[in-house]
């Protein structure tokens, strides 16, 4: 594992940068990344959830001093989709170069600098063009957003006619299919079970921050994948989930089921997502913005959040090393844990409907 600090990552010879979030802290973005950013990029564009968009917006209304360039010197939108636009990138260009970066890490200190999320970076050049189909993935992903409506006229302006056409290499043919995945047409669940197949699941490890409140998610990814043993990892205190509907299913699993207090040194919050299937000498780790709920795992288009995430395959032990800054304890009950379910607290929480 590679310690990315976010803010070292954005400095570089871009000309333009687009960033996804759900939550937005724009003095953060104004005061601590703004100098990251080299004078050549005069094209930066911040996408985040509509109603949060709009809550930050009143918030800072009547502040005085802490934002000054907002949709002066950058674009700031909403993506206004049926439920929560709960993606997170960065999209780093220029008319040779780009680099990727997709993750958990909201647009704010807690995202960019806590050392409690996850992101896959990519790197793109005409030297080194492996990584072109992830990044023409995300352009398209993009365009489904554009496609819907969900991206405002101005958000829409600045990635078409500035971004697009200095970087037509964004519209490359390349030849594998890319790790990057999203939710606008089909479920992750469903893509995970289109890689995964009739193979056998020895090992899952699910480390989430927010389950829906009966655990609906979790007990369909349970039956469809049938592992022989599923690992939860939940942080004490912090994991949204309840803890009687987590035991319910651990006794109905007999054994099959095991929970792991885990945390980080300093005890960051740990609002990574990532589901772990080892398969025999294989795996496969589904890593990005999703949470265990139905609205981020199950569903997909319009009945579902905007997502997004890498779907990356190894060897065995290939995402091991992720475990091992993690200090981690089995524990007999999730009630040792202190966790509740919180039914609006952050991300697809906050518009999970538990209808079919």
């Amino acid at each position: 594992m590679n310690l990315l600090k976010i803010p070292e990552e954005i400095k570089g010879r871009w000309q333009h940068a687009l960033i996804l979030t759900y939550g937005l802290d724009i003095p953060f973005f104004e005061n601590g990344l703004w100098r990251q950013f080299g004078k050549a990029c005069n094209n930066k564009i911040i996408l985040a959830d509509g109603k949060r968009y709009l809550q930050t917006c009143e918030s800072y209304a009547n502040s005085k001093g802490l934002i000054r360039h907002l949709n002066q010197h950058y674009v700031a939108e909403g993506i206004f989709a049926p439920y929560s636009a709960h993606a997170k990138l960065i999209l780093l260009a220029n008319d040779q170069h780009g680099r990727l970066l997709v993750g958990s890490g909201n647009l704010g200190y807690q995202g960019y600098a806590s050392g409690g999320e996850m992101f896959t970076k990519y790197e793109y050049s005409e030297e080194a063009p492996d990584t072109l189909r992830e990044f023409v993935a995300v352009r398209q992903f993009i365009d489904g957003l554009i496609d819907k409506g969900y991206i405002g006229e101005q958000g829409r302006y600045h990635i078409q006619e500035h971004m697009y056409s200095k970087c037509p290499w964004l519209f490359g043919n390349p030849q594998r299919e890319s790790q990057v995945r999203h939710n606008l047409n089909k479920s992750f669940i469903d893509q995970l079970q289109e890689t995964i197949g009739n193979t056998v699941v020895d090992e899952l490890w699910i480390m989430a921050p927010f389950y829906d409140e009966k655990c609906i998610a979790l007990e369909k990814m349970l039956s469809t994948f049938q592992p022989k043993t599923t690992h939860l990892l939940i942080q004490q205190q912090r994991t949204s989930a309840d803890p009687l509907t987590l035991m319910n299913i651990v006794d109905a699993h007999n054994g099959r089921v095991k929970i792991h207090s885990v945390s980080l040194e300093n005890n960051p919050y740990l609002h990574t997502k990532m589901y772990l299937f080892k398969l025999g000498s294989d795996s496969i780790c589904l890593q990005g913005s999703p949470n265990l709920s139905q609205v981020a795992m199950l569903r997909s288009g319009n009945k579902a959040n905007v997502e997004l995430a890498n779907l990356l395959t190894g060897e065995r032990d290939t995402f091991d090393y992720i475990f091992g800054e993690l200090q981690m304890e089995e524990v007999s009950s999730a009630h040792d844990l202190e966790i509740s379910y919180h039914a609006i607290n952050d991300e697809a929480a906050d518009s999970e409907k538990d209808t079919p």
